[in-house]
């Protein structure tokens, strides 16, 4: 049932906390946060440091906010609008050897206003979100790689899982790591311990994004993941206890989905 529809420039990213609507807008490099009721805007964060604005997720009291275009994550109190910095990547030697750069930070630019090329990017790191042992995760769509950031280590990094073409978002359930392996039209499935390929759920398109969502179904509750083809403007949603398909959603096909969150 449709309420409300609104336009933006680039919608990527999507967070519903209490009664806002929080959507990154890549195109404007802005955070827009609607009323969830009626979808009205109630405002707008915006930060020098906003470029290519991904993913968007909730990480303790903040809202953890990826930097695409600038290859850094940043945080955001959801209540008062601040942005904060954490960190960024730079490259090293090539695009495949990456450094934290936090100098970035220090520039006097405005680097919402600025066009950087995924090409020239570090890693064009599209989604991060707190793992379940408390470290960020961190998907590098160039290298093909999840990655876990060690916070206390001064920002440290280690691989946990390589391979992949072009990767998006990820998320674990009941001791399984799933992570949208865009490139390939696939989620693939890991042991959330050891990172070992378990299985793979092939689709037709881009999956440009998926999340472990909850659907009351005859009454219950049901863990779910939803999984966006952008290419084919549809939406799916699995059954995480049996990955059985549960609904399947059209849209019409002038539309590329990037996202989207269940609301009661």
């Amino acid at each position: 049932k449709e309420i409300a529809q609104i336009e933006q420039g680039c919608p990527f990213g999507i967070y519903v906390h209490g009664d806002s609507f929080f959507v990154c807008d890549a195109k404007e490099n802005v955070v827009k946060v609607y009323d969830l009721a009626n979808l009205g805007l109630k405002g707008e964060i915006r930060s020098p440091f906003f470029n290519d604005i991904h993913s968007i997720v909730k990480e303790g009291e903040d809202l953890v906010v990826t930097s695409t275009g600038l290859d850094a994550v940043l945080k955001i109190n959801p209540e008062t609008y601040v942005v904060n910095p954490v960190f960024a990547f730079h490259k090293v030697e090539g695009i495949r050897e990456l450094a934290i750069d936090k100098e970035i930070f220090n520039k006097r630019t405005d680097f919402s206003l600025k066009h950087i090329p995924t090409e020239d990017q570090a890693a064009h790191l599209n989604y991060a979100a707190t793992l379940p042992d408390g470290r960020l995760g961190i998907s590098l769509f160039h290298q093909g790689e999840i990655i876990a950031i060690n916070k206390g280590k001064g920002y440290t990094y280690e691989t946990m899982i390589r391979g992949l073409t072009r990767s998006h978002s990820f998320f674990t359930y009941n001791f399984q790591f799933f992570v949208a392996d865009s490139g390939v039209s696939a989620v693939k499935v890991y042991n959330s311990n050891s990172f070992e390929l378990q299985k793979t759920l092939q689709l037709k398109g881009w999956v440009q994004d998926i999340k472990k969502l909850t659907m009351k179904i005859g009454g219950k509750s049901i863990p779910v993941m939803s999984v966006a083809d952008a290419d084919n403007a549809e939406l799916f949603f699995y059954n995480l206890d049996d990955m059985s398909l549960i609904k399947t959603i059209k849209l019409h096909t002038r539309y590329r989905i990037s996202s989207c969150e269940i609301i009661d």
